[in-house]
């Protein structure tokens, strides 16, 4: 089943831009994902588990080092993406 992943990642850093460019760009390295950004959030598109795992794997690393706040919202999507 394909879903539709939207995220906002607050870490609560002065140097936030750089920790939420680089949970993006991870996110972009992974390949069967499609990932749509703006200013305000991000979106993955795909495989349920594999958009969920990829989601939860990265926010793990950032929790393991920075205090933030992800907000997510999970759209499931059964039709191809």
């Amino acid at each position: 089943m394909n879903v539709a992943l939207e995220i906002s990642l607050y870490p609560l850093d002065e140097n936030f831009k750089e920790i939420i460019l680089r949970f993006i760009a991870t996110l972009h390295g992974r390949e069967g994902i499609r990932v749509e950004t703006n200013g305000m959030s991000t979106q993955i598109f795909g495989d349920y588990d594999l958009v969920t795992g990829t989601v939860l794997a990265q926010l793990k690393e950032v929790f393991a080092v920075q205090k933030s706040v992800a907000v997510l919202k999970i759209i499931g999507k059964p039709e191809a993406i």
